[in-house]
């Protein structure tokens, strides 16, 4: 399981030291991902942020994910009906929560949160049968109570990936705040240790 956190790393540094040529402004990154994407951003900042790893943060903004597990035994809770989430959780950490607990603790972003963490914007939808949405809050709850910068956005009709095929207000509204979000996060600069809002 070590090669999660090493393959995302790995294309991170990619992106970084191929700036030039992929035109993009490396000292400027916000991480974004939905569902397992979103996942796998979370952790990365979570746990590099917890563990104080400085170079592997450097040029690090935020982070932006949509509908994702912040904690992965969540996808196992009573009421969740995809079979496919459980299964590929279950293929990848190589077991069910009971029989690798640590793996599930290790691998699920909120047990890493700390005050170092980045300023993240969170979304989900409350008809979601494959995360929980009650994983989003809880998450944001963790990121309030360590004073992180931190939004939360939630679509009260969408399901899973609502913003590919819904046009309603609300999914407007969210991708729009979503951009305006990361905008703020380029121009941001801290002026204390706290707060849960970007000014």
């Amino acid at each position: 399981m070590k090669n999660l956190l090493a393959d995302y790393a790995d294309a991170l540094d990619f992106v970084k030291n191929n700036a030039e040529k992929l035109k993009i402004n490396r000292d400027d990154i916000v991480l974004m991902g939905l569902s397992a994407g979103g996942h796998l951003a979370l952790l990365y900042a979570s746990y590099y942020t917890f563990v104080n790893h400085e170079t592997k943060m450097k040029r690090i903004k935020g982070v932006s994910v949509y509908y994702s597990p912040s904690d992965l035994k969540d996808i196992f809770r009573k009421g969740q009906k995809s079979l496919l989430a459980r299964f590929a959780t279950m293929a990848t950490l190589k077991g069910m929560p009971g029989n690798s607990p640590g793996l599930y603790t290790y691998y699920s972003p909120i047990e890493w949160i700390s005050e170092r963490m980045i300023p993240t914007l969170v979304v989900h939808d409350r008809k979601d049968t494959v995360v929980p949405y009650t994983s989003s809050i809880s998450l944001v709850s963790k990121l309030k109570s360590k004073n992180v910068l931190c939004r939360f956005l939630l679509h009260k009709e969408g399901g899973h990936g609502f913003e590919t095929h819904l046009k309603d207000f609300q999914t407007i509204r969210i991708l729009e705040e979503t951009a305006r979000f990361m905008k703020r996060l380029v121009n941001w600069n801290p002026s204390g240790n706290g707060g849960n809002s970007l000014s």
